[in-house]
C-alpha cells in the first residue's frame, strides 16, 4: 500500500524509493535460485550414440581394413552394405533421441530450435582486441565527426518548418490508469536480455503485478511534473560483427538495451503522442515506417503506382533512394524540441520531452566488463519505443521543401521527378537533390552522395549513363530489388540463392528433428523470404523458377524422389504453392485498398450480376495490364460474389484453405477456372 507521505513525494524521489523496491525483490528471487541444488548435466556430446552404434562401427572398421588389405568382390559389397546400414542407423537414432528431448520438454518449440542450431553448428563470431572503452569512444565520436562535418545553409530548420503549415492544437498527457499499465506491460517483447539493472522484459513481467499501482503513481507524477528519471537513461551498449576486420570497432553495429521501466513509460507516452499527430492529420501520408496498418509493401506499392503511371502518359521517371549517414543518431534535440512545439507540444509535455532528450549516457558491456559512461548529446534513443515515432516528427516536413513526389518510410528517402523529356528530366532531379540537401543540412543530417542511388524507369531508349549521377540499373528499396524496366528478374534472381542455401538446411536437419519441426524451418525460413512483398512482384515471368525451388524443398522434406509429383505432397504438408500465395495476398491487398476502388455497381443502378465486381480501370500498356494493380482486382473479381457472403476474416481463412486444397503452378490456372468451381 501506499503511505501518504509517498504521495507527497516529487516524481524523482517516488521513482528512486520504487526501483530500490523492484531491485531488492529481484536480489531476494536470484538468492532463492542460487541457493538450489545444481543438477549435473551429462556432458556427452553425443547422447544419442548408442552401444548397438558402437559395435556396428566397431565391425565396419574391421570390414574397411579387410577390404583395403584383399581383393575380395563380396567383401567389398558387405562394407558398402554396412557403411549405408551404419549411416541410416545414426540419423534414426539422433531423431529417435531428438523427438524424445522435444516432447520431455515443457517448451517443445524452443527445445526444437536449439536442437537445429547445435546441428548448424554455426557459432556466432567472437570480440577480438577491442576494449569496451574503445568501442564506446567509436560509437560516440563517429556521430561527432558526421555532425561536424555539415556545412549549414543560411536557412535554419525553424524556417524550413513553416513550409508544411497545420492545423494548431495542443498536446496534453492523459491520465494513467493500472489498466494502461497492465496493458503496456503485456507488449513488452519477451526477451531475458537485461538492462544495466540487469533487469530483463521477462524477470519484469513475472514480478510487476507486485508493483503496478506504485509504478502506475509514479508514472503519472513523472507526466504531471514533466520529468523523465535520469537513472533510466542509461543505455547498455553491445557491440554486434557485421563484417570486416575483428579488431576494429568500425567493424560492429551497437545495439542498444534501455532500462525496462524506460519501455513501460516510453509505451504509455508513444500511444499518447501518436493518438494526438494522427488524429490531427501531422504525420506526411507518404510516411510509411512505424505507423498503424502501414508496411514496407505500401511504401513499395506507393513507388510502383508512380512509376507505371509515368509509363501510361508516356513520360520516364528516375528515383532517387537518399542515404543518410547515421540519421536516428543525428537528430538534433533543440531542432526536435522546437518542431513538437510547432506541433501543438508544449508547456509540461514539451517539458517532459526535454528532460527525456537531455543528459543521456550509455556504457559498452563486453563478456561482462562494461565501458566509463560517455554523455551521448545528440539523436533520438536507439532500441527505444519513442525514438522512431520522435525521428518521424523530425523529418515530417521534408517533403514541404522539396518540389518532387516522395516516398518514405522512416530515414529511407525516396523522391520521384517525371518528365517525358531526359534533359528536362535531369533538371528536376538536380533541384530535388539540392533542395533535399539543404533541408538535411539545415536539419543536422549529411546526405551521403556516393551511397545515394538514381535510377531511371523509362519504356524509351535512355540516355548514355553519365558516372557523376550515379545512375544504376538496379536498386534495393526496403528489401526489394526494383530494376529500371520493373521486370523483377534481379530480386527474382536474388531470393533464389537464398532460397538455395534454405534448402541445404532443410535437407541437413531432416534427420534432426520430427517433420512437425522441420516444417516450421520451411515456414520460417523459405515461405518468408517468397512471401515477402510477393504482392508487388509475384506476376512476374520469371516466378516459375521460385516455384521450383519451392518444389525441390516439398520434395526433400517430403523424402521422394527428385521428379516425384508435387501437387499431393503440398496438399498432405498443408503448404501454399508460391502461386496460391500470391493469389491470397493479391486478395488480402485489395481489400486493405477496396475504398479507393470503383465497383460495377457505382457505374450504373442496375441489379446486373457484375456489381459487385471492381470496374477495372483501362491501361494503355501490356506492362500495367499485367502488374499487381490490375492482376489483383483480377483475382478479386473471381472471388467477389464469395467476399460478400462472409465477414472479412471468414472469408480470408476459408479462402486459404481453399487454397491449400488446390495447388496451383501458374496463375492462368486460377484465371481460367469458372467461378462455379470455387466454392467454400
Amino acid at each position: 500500500m501506499l503511505m501518504k507521505r509517498e504521495f507527497l513525494m516529487d516524481a524523482q524521489e517516488f521513482f528512486l524509493n520504487l526501483r530500490r523496491i523492484v531491485v531488492n525483490k529481484i536480489d531476494f528471487f536470484s538468492t532463492l535460485k542460487k541457493r538450489l541444488p545444481k543438477i549435473k548435466k551429462k556432458t556427452c556430446y553425443n547422447e544419442w550414440y548408442t552401444r548397438d552404434l558402437a559395435a556396428m562401427k566397431k565391425r565396419l572398421l574391421f570390414l574397411d581394413s579387410l577390404v583395403k588389405n584383399t581383393d575380395c568382390d563380396r567383401l567389398k559389397k558387405e562394407y558398402v552394405d554396412s557403411k549405408q546400414s551404419y549411416k541410416q542407423s545414426i540419423k534414426k537414432a539422433k531423431l529417435a533421441f531428438n523427438a524424445t528431448k522435444i516432447e520431455g520438454s515443457k517448451n517443445k518449440c524452443k527445445t526444437a530450435w536449439q536442437l537445429i542450431k547445435d546441428d548448424i553448428n554455426n557459432p556466432s563470431p567472437r570480440l577480438v582486441e577491442v576494449t569496451p572503452d574503445s568501442f564506446n569512444h567509436y560509437f560516440v565520436n563517429s556521430v561527432t565527426l558526421i555532425k561536424e562535418s555539415i556545412v549549414k545553409p543560411n536557412i535554419d530548420s525553424v524556417s524550413l518548418i513553416k513550409n508544411n503549415p497545420v492545423r494548431k492544437s495542443t498536446f496534453n498527457f492523459i491520465k494513467v490508469t493500472v489498466s494502461d499499465m497492465t496493458k503496456a506491460i503485456k507488449r513488452l517483447k519477451n526477451s531475458d536480455s537485461v538492462d544495466v539493472f540487469k533487469l530483463s522484459n521477462n524477470i519484469f513481467k513475472l514480478i510487476s503485478h507486485t508493483f503496478i499501482i506504485p509504478l502506475t503513481v509514479c508514472i503519472n507524477k513523472c507526466l504531471t511534473e514533466g520529468y523523465f528519471p535520469d537513472e533510466l537513461k542509461l543505455s547498455r551498449i553491445c557491440p554486434v560483427y557485421k563484417k570486416g576486420p575483428k579488431n576494429i570497432p568500425e567493424s560492429y553495429r551497437p545495439i542498444s538495451i534501455i532500462p525496462v521501466f524506460s519501455k513501460v513509460i516510453e509505451i504509455i507516452v508513444h500511444d499518447q503522442l501518436i493518438s494526438y499527430l494522427e488524429c490531427n492529420g501531422y504525420l506526411n501520408i507518404s510516411q510509411f515506417g512505424f505507423r498503424k496498418g502501414k508496411c514496407t509493401t505500401d511504401a513499395i506499392d506507393a513507388l510502383v503506382r508512380q512509376i507505371l503511371d509515368s509509363f501510361e502518359n508516356k513520360a520516364s521517371a528516375q528515383a532517387t533512394f537518399c542515404d543518410l549517414s547515421k540519421a536516428f543518431d543525428c537528430v538534433d534535440h533543440k531542432e526536435l524540441i522546437a518542431k513538437l512545439n510547432y506541433y501543438g507540444v508544449n508547456g509540461i509535455p514539451l517539458k517532459f520531452f526535454q528532460s527525456y532528450l537531455s543528459n543521456r549516457r550509455q556504457k559498452v558491456s563486453i563478456n561482462g566488463n562494461w565501458s566509463n559512461e560517455i554523455e551521448v548529446r545528440t539523436g533520438v534513443p536507439q532500441g527505444s519505443v519513442l525514438g522512431p515515432l520522435l525521428f518521424l516528427v523530425q523529418v515530417n516536413d521534408l517533403p514541404s521543401s522539396v518540389g518532387a513526389k516522395y516516398i518514405l518510410y522512416a530515414d529511407d528517402t525516396t523522391f520521384l521527378n517525371v518528365h517525358s523529356d531526359f534533359d528536362s528530366l535531369k533538371n528536376l532531379v538536380n533541384s530535388t537533390v539540392e533542395e533535399a540537401s539543404t533541408w538535411f543540412r539545415a536539419n543536422g543530417f549529411l546526405l551521403n552522395e556516393s551511397k545515394t542511388k538514381n535510377i531511371i524507369f523509362s519504356l524509351k531508349q535512355k540516355p548514355l549513363n553519365n558516372p557523376s549521377q550515379n545512375i544504376c540499373t538496379t536498386v534495393k528499396f526496403l528489401g526489394i530489388h526494383i530494376d529500371d524496366n520493373l521486370t523483377w528478374n534481379s530480386h527474382i534472381e536474388f531470393i533464389s540463392k537464398r532460397l538455395c542455401r534454405v534448402i541445404f538446411l532443410l535437407r541437413r536437419i531432416l534427420y534432426c528433428v520430427p517433420e512437425d519441426y522441420v516444417r516450421s524451418l520451411y515456414f520460417a525460413f523459405f515461405q518468408s523470404i517468397i512471401k515477402y512483398g510477393l504482392v508487388i512482384w509475384g506476376n512476374s515471368s520469371n516466378i516459375k523458377d521460385i516455384l521450383i525451388l519451392q518444389k525441390k524443398a516439398i520434395r526433400v522434406m517430403s523424402k521422394v524422389e527428385p521428379l516425384e509429383h508435387c501437387k499431393p505432397l503440398f496438399i498432405k504438408l498443408k503448404i501454399q504453392t508460391v502461386i496460391n500465395l500470391y493469389i491470397y495476398d493479391s486478395v488480402v491487398f485489395t481489400l486493405k485498398n477496396l475504398q479507393s476502388l470503383i465497383f460495377s455497381s457505382d457505374l450504373h443502378g442496375y441489379n446486373t450480376r457484375n456489381k459487385n465486381k471492381i470496374a477495372i480501370e483501362h491501361c494503355r500498356l501490356t506492362k500495367t495490364q499485367h502488374s499487381h494493380l490490375v492482376i489483383s482486382q483480377k483475382i478479386f473479381n473471381k472471388l467477389s460474389n464469395l467476399s460478400n457472403k462472409y465477414p472479412e476474416k471468414i472469408f480470408l481463412i476459408k479462402f486459404y484453405d481453399w487454397l491449400l486444397e488446390n495447388p496451383f503452378y501458374a496463375l492462368s490456372e486460377f484465371l481460367d477456372l469458372p467461378e462455379r468451381r470455387i466454392c467454400f
